[in-house]
């Protein structure tokens, strides 16, 4: 069914408003144009009804053709609406007083409405990007709360309560385990389930565009009906736990916030099974005077592991003296300094120990030689024998590997493909050359407590590993992760720095399930907290490691 949306935006000058209306900036994102309120006409949105929002603004520049302004609808991360304006265009000229004048006071008018099939009684996202170029200038996000059900129509149930009865059994009070049972909805739908096979039909739109859904197939003749069914089922479940979930979140009873991404036709036991069995921590290398050293609660030395003449100015004897050279400030953020590539996907491969190794080895040769460069995941998840591929690996021996070969190839020159075949691939060396400044003299192994931690990832990012099989990375938006996995590590991931939001200390931490996933690619984990065996959060602090050019 083709829908047909009213959509206008206007960016002009105005006076004003009084009137203001609770916003945010976009979790990752920098506020160039400093917007100062929100208005939003009328608060409660009905869906099929025109609403309009007025941003008022006063940029640090000006900014000239081209600028485009994207404004989307977004039901707990599922886009029911989107549409996008070059602001600067002669069809927008009668609306437009275009450049953006930097230091002045200017107004964003959007006008639009939610589609009638978004169901009533929920909390919908209103996202507005704006961007010069390439570049992205601003972001902000408004909550809105569609009129009820009950108000409209006298009912007694909204949509999330009628799925929560529907499903009376499923939601497993431990919120770990989340949503599981696969029992089939009614025959015939209501409102509400028409409005959850929209959103799905939305979802499938956004984040799977191909037939083909990681070995899941939608509609194509009646044996796959069942299938179809089943996914539905599943996501209908997900969907509700997420909105359960972020009840708590705007109640302030939880520090992070769900929202809904490409894994949502997975139940957590397929999540598990599919994505994290990456890092084999069995892989690692253990030395006699290492085992040792872990026995007698003694740090094995040197900390680096460099077999060449060059390297010894690098090696630090004894952890006091590398704390002694490494004062860390109070919060860090690499992405921000511009020494990190932009989030991969490692697809249906459990390579992650290759995406951890190669994005804390190119932050690394960003910081000695002043170019930021993507190398080549698919070059180690091929050609590395130490490790498994696709069936898991770990960042020491990606390391080594690249010493050993002389560097790594541009990711350019090698370009992933695993991710899509879910195979390891053939070893083809001869299709490129090594960038020979890429080879690391070593690594450092951090010692396993916050404060080294910290000190190294002041010094530059680190790749580490985590236990991430816990439903709550699944649907992972914002905020601080808290209390929410175990220190049996499966995933490796780099920490990229550290702070402190909302009075929690947290380590960020890059992932490698793309862009749509968390804030933009990123979790933030809580820092500081006392676990069993010291091991941090998640386990975090149990094999980190970073290479030493």
């Amino acid at each position: 069914m083709i829908l047909y949306y009213y959509a206008a935006l206007l960016l002009g000058f105005f006076i004003r408003y009084s009137d203001a209306y609770p916003f945010a900036i976009c979790p990752g994102t920098t506020d160039h144009l400093h917007i100062s309120s929100v208005d939003l006409k009328p608060e409660k949105v009905q869906p099929n009804k025109p609403f309009s929002l007025k941003v008022v603004f006063k940029p640090d520049a000006t900014y000239d053709d081209p600028i485009t302004v994207d404004v989307s609808v977004k039901v707990y991360g599922v886009k029911v609406f989107q549409t996008k304006v070059d602001a600067c265009s002669s069809e927008a000229s009668q609306f437009v007083s275009c450049p953006i004048v930097g230091g002045k006071e200017q107004t964003l008018s959007v006008a639009t409405d939610v589609p009638s099939e978004v169901p009533k009684g929920i909390e919908a996202l209103i996202q507005i990007s704006i961007s010069h170029g390439s570049q992205s200038i601003s972001c902000l996000s408004v909550k809105i709360d569609t009129e009820s059900q009950k108000e409209l129509e006298g009912t007694n149930e909204n949509f999330i309560d009628y799925f929560l009865n529907t499903f009376p059994n499923e939601v497993n009070k431990d919120k770990s385990n989340g949503l599981r049972v696969e029992s089939a909805l009614p025959k015939e739908m209501n409102k509400h389930e028409s409005s959850m096979r929209f959103i799905f039909q939305k979802w499938l739109d956004q984040f799977h565009e191909t037939a083909e859904i990681d070995g899941w197939y939608p509609v194509k003749d009646d044996s796959s009906k069942e299938s179809f069914e089943q996914r539905f089922i599943i996501f209908a479940k997900n969907f509700v736990d997420i909105a359960v979930h972020n009840r708590l979140y705007d109640a302030g009873k939880v520090s992070y916030a769900k929202k809904m991404n490409q894994f949502g036709h997975f139940n957590p036991q397929e999540f598990r099974a599919l994505y994290l069995s990456g890092y084999r921590a069995d892989l690692k290398k253990r030395t006699f005077l290492g085992e040792l050293a872990k026995f007698f609660g003694k740090s094995e030395k040197p900390l680096i592991i460099p077999d060449s003449p060059s390297a010894e100015a690098r090696v630090f004897e004894t952890l006091e003296e590398f704390e002694k050279s490494n004062s860390a400030p109070d919060s860090v953020d690499w992405v921000a300094k511009g020494a990190v590539t932009p989030v991969k996907n490692q697809g249906s491969c459990g390579s992650c120990w290759a995406f951890s190794a190669i994005s804390s080895l190119e932050s690394a040769y960003f910081l000695k030689y002043g170019e930021l460069k993507s190398f080549s995941e698919q070059e180690l998840v091929s050609c590395e024998t130490d490790c498994y591929g696709c069936r898991g690996g770990i960042m020491n021996s990606a390391f080594d590997w690249i010493k050993a070969h002389g560097g790594v190839c541009a990711e350019n020159d090698y370009p992933y493909v695993s991710g899509t075949t879910g195979s390891n691939g053939f070893c083809k060396l001869s299709r490129c050359a090594p960038d020979p400044r890429s080879s690391p003299i070593g690594y450092v192994e951090v010692e396993h407590d916050e404060e080294s931690l910290k000190r190294a990832a002041a010094q530059q990012p680190v790749s580490v590993a985590i236990e991430a099989d816990e439903y709550a990375f699944q649907f992972y938006s914002h905020g601080v992760l808290t209390g929410e996995c175990g220190d049996k590590d499966d995933h490796g991931v780099v920490v990229v720095g550290y702070g402190n939001l909302d009075g929690i200390d947290y380590w960020k931490v890059r992932n490698s399930w793309g862009s749509s996933w968390g804030m933009d690619g990123y979790v933030l984990i809580q820092r500081g907290k006392q676990v069993p065996n010291d091991d941090g959060e998640c386990g975090i602090l149990i094999d980190p490691v970073y290479p030493v050019f």
